[in-house]
């Protein structure tokens, strides 16, 4: 018995296994059922067990003329800054061209140059499991001061833990058990309540205390990102590529907009918004098997069409598994994962208000680590301060062929 393997995934079979494109990877039950219960967490302080998935109705879809009436008189912008297609030239929704046009096509790689002191450092490094399932990667929340990671330590077997942004203490874990194979792990941060963790097929995004479901046929790799209280910028993958909506209150007012370039084989998408209310959203994809993964990101604004993708410069060397934040100074920070074989390291770059790479790359990962998988958790700006504080998790390749779940600390002055 096996879970279910969406399109264009690719395997990694232990011991010898590179870090996957996303976390949507085959997974063996039988081999897995075996594995050992030292995973290395700390003493569960919250708990949970399986409930059923909560009933969630059909999003409804508003009409075309209510859809753009609201976007008009919301006013949304989603990440990275206002402007780079010809002033402000980003097309208009009426126009005839959606999602990425011959014309958008082939862009030239974004070159990363140095230029003055670093928005971002990274502090201390700590291993928070082991045992973690490379196939369901890590999933990540952040609220207010609060930021957790979940992970899979079993096929049965879900958990979260809640960080301190500065110290990278341990505040709170939760575990989920449960009768059906975990593909993913969610964690919830719900306002003024304990961290829980939820299981997830890959088709919902956090949604305030409860999982919010995107019901569409072949759609899996969700993510989303808050534009305001009650609107959320989303991206998926469907039928090979990756796409876009807005929801507010639950209707979908944008939307899907395609990101990627049809026919390229692509990865699980990021997204965040930034401080413009701009959003960028970030994928691994390749035009064929033969060729080299690439991270791509763009940005757009609701009610118009998103800018042509820009490609990460990495020198010839294959990058895959991207996450983007959003930096509450300006701009947001972009990282991935680079190498190949055995030789993988998570790296990170800060973009701009206008999309473009800031300062040179920074390593996150340790040398020598086989490392990937990342995700960034950011929390708001110290009051005053300009500072975010977050951390980036990643799993690290272990010696005996199973991964960790490592926690690096980062600190972001405005741009």
């Amino acid at each position: 018995m096996s879970i279910p393997t969406p399109p264009r995934t690719e395997t990694c079979p232990p011991p010898v296994c590179e870090i996957a494109p996303e976390p949507n990877t085959a997974v063996n039950l039988g081999a897995f059922l075996g594995e050992s219960r030292d995973d290395g967490f700390p003493e569960t302080t919250t708990a949970t067990s399986e409930r059923p998935p909560p009933f969630r109705p059909e999003v409804p879809r508003a009409p075309a003329s209510l859809r753009t009436a609201a976007m008009l008189a919301a006013g949304l912008v989603l990440l990275v800054g206002a402007g780079v297609l010809a002033v402000s030239g980003r097309h208009s929704r009426a126009s005839p061209t959606r999602g990425v046009t011959a014309s958008q096509a082939a862009p030239t790689p974004t070159a990363v140059e140095p230029r003055s002191a670093e928005p971002c450092t990274a502090g201390e490094t700590r291993v928070l499991a082991r045992g973690v399932r490379l196939a369901s990667g890590v999933e990540v929340g952040a609220s207010l001061d609060r930021l957790a990671a979940a992970v899979t330590t079993s096929p049965l077997e879900a958990r979260a833990v809640e960080l301190d942004p500065t110290t990278l203490a341990v505040r709170s874990t939760a575990r989920l058990a449960t009768t059906r194979p975990v593909r993913r792990a969610l964690p919830l941060l719900p306002d003024g309540e304990a961290l829980d963790v939820v299981a997830d097929d890959g088709t919902s995004f956090p949604d305030d205390a409860a999982p919010e479901r995107l019901r569409a046929p072949g759609v899996d790799a969700v993510r989303a990102s808050r534009i305001d209280a009650t609107t959320a910028a989303v991206v998926f993958r469907r039928a090979g590529v990756v796409q876009s909506e807005t929801w507010r209150h639950g209707v979908v007012l944008d939307g899907p907009v395609t990101l990627s370039q049809e026919g390229d084989l692509v990865g699980a998408p990021s997204v965040a918004t930034t401080r413009t209310g701009d959003a960028v959203s970030a994928w691994a994809e390749r035009a064929s098997p033969a060729e080299a993964w690439r991270v791509r990101w763009t940005r757009w604004t609701p009610g118009t069409e998103p800018e042509p993708p820009r490609t990460l410069d990495t020198l010839d060397r294959p990058a895959i598994a991207p996450s983007v934040a959003a930096l509450p100074g300006g701009g947001a920070l972009l990282a991935w994962t680079e190498g190949t074989g055995g030789a993988h390291a998570v790296r990170a770059v800060v973009l701009g208000d206008d999309g473009e790479p800031r300062g040179v790359p920074m390593a996150l990962s340790a040398p020598g680590v086989n490392a990937g998988q990342e995700e960034l958790a950011l929390t708001p700006s110290d009051a005053g301060q300009g500072t975010a504080r977050g951390v980036v998790f990643f799993l690290a390749a272990q010696a005996d062929g199973r991964f960790a779940l490592v926690a690096r600390g980062l600190s972001c002055d405005s741009l």
